[in-house]
């Protein structure tokens, strides 16, 4: 009897070990695609109103976030996501496109004029995002390109500040892409 409850303390000490020894984030943020709202003007992007194009669904290949989440680079933030991370953006770029004055068409390739755009995500934390843009007309390429938003540290754990970061690095991920001419061209060939 005396050699069982020897023999269950050492598991019990590995466990709190553990459990205590691996401390989680410090801060949880939830985004949602219904609170984000582009804050950048329309008005500095005129040449886009009347565009149009089929927004194909995202793709999430960055090996540093999972399905719902992604983290800051020392994992201490967590950013979660009602759906699909993927989905999210996809819903936040049709928002943004829109805004704008871009139509957007959701997953129709029938209508060979208008540009599929289809986003690839490489990588993504809170301080940098990396995607790839692709884009087809008739399933022709007509645009690949890789793209790389950078924002500063907050030094914060504030659930708001860095709620406020996350939607700003949309904005800033919508803006590189919107300034690109020949994202320009290849929407309006």
């Amino acid at each position: 009897m005396r050699s069982r409850c020897f023999g269950a303390y050492p598991i019990l000490i590995f466990c709190l070990l553990f459990t205590f020894g691996c401390p989680g984030p410090k801060a949880f943020v939830q985004l949602n695609q219904y609170k984000y709202i582009p804050s950048f003007s329309a008005a500095n992007y005129p040449a886009y109103k009347g565009a149009n194009v089929n927004l194909l669904n995202f793709t999430n290949t960055a090996m540093n976030t999972n399905i719902f989440h992604y983290y800051s680079p020392d994992r201490n933030v967590y950013y979660e996501t009602p759906q699909l991370l993927s989905s999210y953006l996809w819903y936040t770029f049709r928002d943004a496109f829109n805004h704008v004055g871009i139509r957007v068409h959701e997953n129709v390739r029938t209508i060979p004029t208008v540009p599929d755009f289809h986003l690839i995500m490489l990588s993504m934390t809170d301080r940098s995002f990396e995607f790839r843009v692709n884009m087809t007309r008739d399933g022709v390429s007509i645009l690949q390109k890789i793209y790389t938003v950078k924002m500063a540290d907050t030094n914060s754990y504030d659930p708001v500040v860095l709620e406020k970061n996350a939607y700003a690095m949309i904005d800033k991920s919508v803006a590189i892409v919107l300034n690109d001419p020949e994202f320009l061209k290849a929407l309006k060939k």
